[in-house]
């Protein structure tokens, strides 16, 4: 049936009605729910944790365990670098490149994904402050380890803020390169910030593997919370379509 004639401006009533702008609609229930669900267990994850791993013996005995390949297994070289990289030079550097991520993100309206990428550092760095303080009996005042919550924290906004590539045929308009680094470079270069975050903070006795494990839950479960509720979708380049990519399409 066809719609009857626009009357003074107005679309007909059965013209679709227009689509949300993209930056507004979050990620379907079940992808929700599983966000939701990944921030819990860290959490119950985290309370056992630090029951075990302050509270009885074999603590300090897995301690010992973990800590000896990243002590005894590298090179002092290496392990001072990684340190230093850990503590703070990469935490800074990716606060920086998360402030940079932001102007793009804001102009493709990815509210949701700033949002985010906003709060997980500063509710996890509150959060911290609280377990340090012994809400609960959970902390200590080097469980969890600050440094690690902080890299960790960052981390997870440069994964929200990060573009997309724009697809395969960028490369024909000159653009392979900014889809190289989005979708192949970007990923592998998160991930051995990840491992140097981990283990620079341990090569220097400068915290247990506990403790870095703690943050890591710790910011692992602000995450989910995080990214259940406000279920963003993250930033596309803005050559590509629209289409978000902490869940389907």
């Amino acid at each position: 049936m066809v719609g009857r004639p626009a009357e003074f401006g107005r679309p007909p009533r059965d013209a679709p009605e227009p689509l949300a702008p993209p930056g507004t609609r979050p990620l379907p229930a079940a992808w929700r729910l599983l966000w939701l669900a990944v921030g819990l267990a860290a959490f119950a994850w985290l309370t056992a944790l630090s029951r075990f791993w302050l509270d009885t013996p074999l603590g300090e005995r897995f301690d010992a365990v973990l800590a000896s390949p990243a002590i005894h297994g590298l090179p002092w070289g290496l392990r001072e670098g990684l340190s230093t990289l850990a503590r703070p030079l990469l935490p800074v550097a990716l606060a920086a490149l998360a402030a940079v991520l932001l102007v793009p993100a804001l102009r493709a309206r990815r509210a949701r994904a700033v949002l985010t990428a906003l709060l997980v550092p500063a509710a996890s760095l509150a959060l911290l402050v609280v377990v340090r303080d012994g809400w609960a009996g959970l902390g200590s005042p080097a469980f969890p380890s600050g440094h690690a919550v902080a890299g960790y924290a960052v981390l997870v906004s440069v994964a929200c803020l990060w573009p997309l590539p724009v697809g395969a045929r960028a490369g024909a308009r000159g653009r392979g390169w900014r889809a190289a680094v989005a979708g192949r470079w970007g990923p592998a270069l998160w991930g051995l910030a990840l491992a140097t975050v981990t283990v620079g903070n341990v090569t220097l006795h400068a915290h247990l593997p506990g403790e870095v494990i703690g943050a890591a839950l710790l910011v692992t479960g602000v995450s989910g919370l995080l990214l259940g509720i406000l279920a963003p979708r993250p930033v596309r380049d803005a050559a590509g379509p629209k289409r978000g990519t902490m869940g389907p399409p």
